[in-house]
Formats: C-alpha cells, structure tokens, sequence
C-alpha cells in the first residue's frame, strides 16, 4: 500500500493526482524530508529507494478517480496490481475508501 499512500498524500497536497513517476519522485523526497527525524538509517535508505522497486507505474485518470496499476518483484513472484482511488479529503480516507471496495 506504500505507492498508493504515495499517491494519496500527492493529491491532499496538490489536489490534483500524480500523472507521472517524476511527481511521484517528488512526493517520496518530500516525504523522507519531514519523516526521516522519526526514522532509522535503515529505514531512509528503505524509503529513498522505495520507487526503484517498481518495474510499473501506470497512472490513468478515470474522471476525478486515479486509476493506478503498477507491478514489483519480491522474493521470486511479481506483483501486479491496479486500484482505483478517489478524492477524499485526508489520505487515510483514500486509502481506506480504495480498500473497502478492495483491489481489481
């Protein structure tokens, strides 16, 4: 759920969605800036290499909704998924919105 976090904090920020992975690029920075008081060495170096993971990052919008399917490799299997978020007023409610309709 990070990469949709990502995008869901983008778009409180900006109210508008991220449409490319340099505006992801950007949120991440800007995240790892104001979070990595809080955090281990280990933990920073996680996250600021967090977007190489991912060897998919389609970004679509479906009217006001964020059509966001992207694919990564762990441990020997991809994981290729898409969901769809939708404006809310706070990333918590993004991602709980996107989640109790589930992943398509």
């Amino acid at each position: 759920m990070g990469i949709c976090n990502l995008a869901a904090e983008y778009y409180v920020a900006h109210r508008e969605w991220p449409l490319s992975r340099a505006q992801f690029e950007e949120q991440n920075r800007r995240l790892l800036g104001t979070e990595r008081p809080q955090m281990s060495p280990e933990e920073a170096q996680e996250l600021s290499g967090f977007l190489d993971r991912f060897t998919l990052l389609d970004l679509r919008k479906s009217g006001e909704d964020l059509v966001l399917h992207y694919r990564f490799k762990i441990e020997r299997r991809t994981v290729d998924q898409t969901v769809t978020l939708r404006p809310r007023e706070t990333a918590d409610e993004i991602l709980e919105a996107a989640s109790a309709k589930g992943y398509d």
